[in-house]
């Protein structure tokens, strides 16, 4: 869509402006590394973050897609890459300058129970993971809101969030797995405010899960 809108600006709207128009596209390559959970088999769950990001004026956004990646028997995840075609149009119009643009990114998120995500971003050299527990419940559940942006804005537009369930049925999955980890933690929860909380979360990622 944002391809489009970028089209439509060069074809349509350009001849109707000043000033000077510079169209770009260019090649992009974006990639993980191997890396080593050092971390008991089957306690991680990996996701590869499939992101656009979009920039019209000055509004920003960015919707992510998640799919959980395997871990091989022995804690490793495979090197992950990503080939993208960012586009977008510089308009020079004296003081006013625009830039339009829509570009793709990948990252990892290592999701541990009991301690804090972690995310490893595209280029970043991290071969292994040093853990860091999150001792409370507020802790475990910011590594949640972490994992899955849609949760942690409640009703505000976020600049962060997920593409719906729909988009992929990997995608669909790791929404309810994150629903799932929520209404976990709710059962530890200590008070009623906290318990109300995680289940409101956990009913909005069904409900994006649904879309």
């Amino acid at each position: 869509m944002h391809r489009a809108f970028l089209f439509v600006v060069c074809v349509v709207c350009l001849p109707c402006v000043g000033g000077c128009v510079i169209p770009y596209v260019y090649p992009k390559l974006d990639y993980t590394q191997a890396l080593q959970l050092d971390a008991p088999v089957g306690e991680v769950r990996v996701f590869r973050v499939d992101s656009v990001q979009s920039k019209l004026d000055f509004s920003r956004s960015e919707r992510e897609t998640l799919a959980e990646i395997p871990v091989s028997e022995t804690g490793q995840v495979a090197t992950q890459i990503k080939p993208s075609l960012p586009v977008g149009v510089y308009l020079f119009m004296g003081a006013l300058n625009y830039d339009y643009r829509s570009s793709a990114s990948l990252a990892l998120r290592a999701y541990r129970p009991g301690f804090e995500l972690v995310e490893i971003d595209s280029l970043e050299q991290v071969d292994h993971i040093a853990w860091t527990p999150a001792y409370d419940l507020e802790a475990q559940e910011r590594a949640l809101d972490s994992l899955l942006p849609l949760a942690m804005h409640g009703d505000a537009e976020p600049q962060v969030t997920l593409e719906v369930g729909s988009s992929s049925p990997a995608h669909r999955a790791a929404i309810l797995f994150g629903a799932a980890e929520y209404l976990r933690i709710a059962t530890i929860a200590d008070s009623p405010d906290a318990q109300t909380r995680l289940h409101e979360k956990a009913r909005k990622l069904r409900e994006w899960a649904k879309e």
